[in-house]
C-alpha cells in the first residue's frame, strides 16, 4: 500500500478561484511557486487560471495571479 503526497500546487489545480478586483472567475489550470514574492509563515503561487464562459459572453483568455498559501500551522 503506497501513500498518496499531496503538495500545494496539485491542491490547487482544478479548484475554483475568483478575482474580486478583476471581477472574473474561473478554474486553476497550473500552479508554480512564485519567485520573489515573500509572505510572513505563508508561500507564494503564481496561478494560471481559465475563466468560466457563458453564454452570449466574450471568450476570454486565460489570466495570472498570485495567491499565498499559510503553511506550518
Amino acid at each position: 500500500m503506497s501513500a498518496l503526497i499531496y503538495t500545494i500546487p496539485t491542491l490547487l489545480e482544478g479548484k475554483s478561484y475568483r478575482s474580486r478586483s478583476r471581477k472574473i472567475e474561473g478554474i486553476i489550470q497550473e500552479a508554480t511557486p512564485a519567485e520573489n514574492v515573500f509572505y510572513e509563515n505563508a508561500e507564494a503561487f503564481r496561478i494560471r487560471v481559465r475563466p468560466t464562459y457563458e453564454m452570449g459572453k466574450l471568450f476570454r483568455e486565460d489570466f495570472y495571479a498570485i495567491v499565498a498559501v499559510r503553511v506550518g500551522e
